[in-house]
């Protein structure tokens, strides 16, 4: 998998005048019809059953090489969805103070 490359020039901008626009009062006045709603009703929450991995079935050497490998992929998480599946991935198998340790690191590098 490779980063996504690519101009400004190359984005297709054609169907862009087909979206309606909205009025700034409407869409001020939905959004406090909206901030009522949420008050009187309980967000739904969805469960995601999670399977953490056994830490202490993995050796050292092969929580190294998934670190090193959770590291390297870092660059093409490139929406929501792949940011959410990684951070769950790092809490649930990875999170341990030198892996935190490396996670800051190589952000600041990036």
């Amino acid at each position: 998998m490779e980063p996504v490359s690519g101009e400004i020039e190359d984005v297709d901008v054609n169907d862009l005048e087909d979206i309606a626009e909205v009025n700034e009062d409407d869409l001020s006045q939905s959004e406090e019809d909206e901030d009522e709603e949420e008050e009187c009703e309980p967000p739904a929450v969805e469960v995601c059953e999670v399977n953490p991995i056994d830490t202490s079935k993995v050796s050292g050497q092969e929580l190294k090489l998934m670190m090193n490998a959770f590291l390297e992929q870092l660059p093409w998480l490139i929406n929501r969805d792949l940011i959410d599946k990684a951070a769950l991935d790092f809490v649930t198998s990875l999170n341990t103070k030198n892996n935190r340790k490396k996670l800051c690191q190589s952000e600041l590098n990036i």
